[in-house]
């Protein structure tokens, strides 16, 4: 258990233990691994689901005893509904975006590459977020193999040891760009300075394939850069032909084809940008909570 979690268990029942009136509150949580406890005070329990363990069988009891869930996406309430959880009992509740963020910056595509000491003369394909396999950054880089020098592939995140261990793998690729680990609020900037947004979800695991709704990707569409995704369930609950381009997952010669097409075609690249910024507008935090909100009807009188 990690040590987190067991200071704040011990802080949650000297909570539950001095608190007397238990009938005006809800838990809100993620970790399954609180539902045992919790449940022993209160049924009164929301839970956010952003995969499944695989001891499934072990927690059905206690989902099932939950006031309601909360999924991020489809493909996880198809398997809890499977698993015996009532459907009225769950919302599906993709994750979504801060679209003031991405307001907040005015400057141009030249004027941010500038700023951000990124080259003018290339094609810049970005991408976001871990390292993980699971994620398809490999995908992206080996990709490179099949694109012109013109194109520069940057790669925005990862942890120290997973940064270091990608580099040593790709060093012989000169048109990888890896700038590493930055902060939230920095990261619009480096998004609205790319000619394509990538998201190489690998098939080959069931977390990228049917349980991530990931953060990146309404970043993405906030961003008004056109976007190339793989195409995998848990992505098209999201995307479509209309609003990006989708790849064929783990294919870096396939990809690659994408990519040119789509900067050989200036009127596609342009038509799916505008889409998904338009689709995203419903995938802000303020519409998730208020989605949430209504479907919990939270009050005292309930439960």
């Amino acid at each position: 258990m990690k040590l987190q979690l067991l200071f704040f268990i011990i802080g949650l029942l000297s909570y539950l233990f001095f608190k007397k009136n238990k009938a005006d509150y809800f838990f809100y949580i993620r970790d399954e691994q609180l539902l045992p406890l919790l449940q022993f005070f209160s049924k009164k329990i929301i839970w956010e689901a952003h995969n499944l363990p695989k001891n499934k069988k072990y927690y059905l009891k206690y989902w099932k005893n939950c006031h309601k869930i909360i999924a991020i996406t489809q493909g996880l309430k198809n398997e809890l509904v499977g698993g015996g959880l009532l459907a009225d009992q769950i919302l599906v509740a993709p994750d979504a975006v801060d679209l003031e963020q991405f307001s907040k910056v005015k400057e141009s595509k030249e004027e941010l590459r500038a700023k951000l000491n990124l080259p003018a003369d290339k094609n810049l394909i970005i991408y976001t977020g871990h390292l993980y396999k699971w994620k398809g950054v490999q995908t992206l880089a080996d990709s490179s193999k099949y694109l012109s020098d013109q194109e520069l592939i940057v790669i925005i995140g990862g942890t120290k040891d997973d940064i270091l261990k990608f580099k040593n793998k790709n060093q012989a690729l000169k048109n990888i760009l890896v700038v590493g680990h930055l902060l939230q609020h920095e990261i619009p900037a480096y998004l609205k300075a790319a000619d394509i947004l990538i998201l190489p979800n690998s098939a080959q695991d069931t977390i990228s394939k049917v349980y991530t709704s990931p953060l990146k990707l309404f970043e993405y569409m906030a961003a008004q850069k056109p976007i190339i995704a793989s195409d995998l369930p848990s992505l098209r609950e999201i995307l479509n032909g209309s609003n990006s381009v989708l790849t064929e997952p783990d294919n870096p010669e396939k990809l690659a084809e994408n990519i040119k097409r789509l900067l050989s075609n200036k009127e596609l690249a342009d038509k799916i940008a505008r889409q998904s910024y338009t689709d995203v507008q419903r995938y802000t935090w303020e519409k998730r909570a208020e989605s949430i909100i209504n479907f919990v009807k939270f009050n005292l009188e309930m439960a």
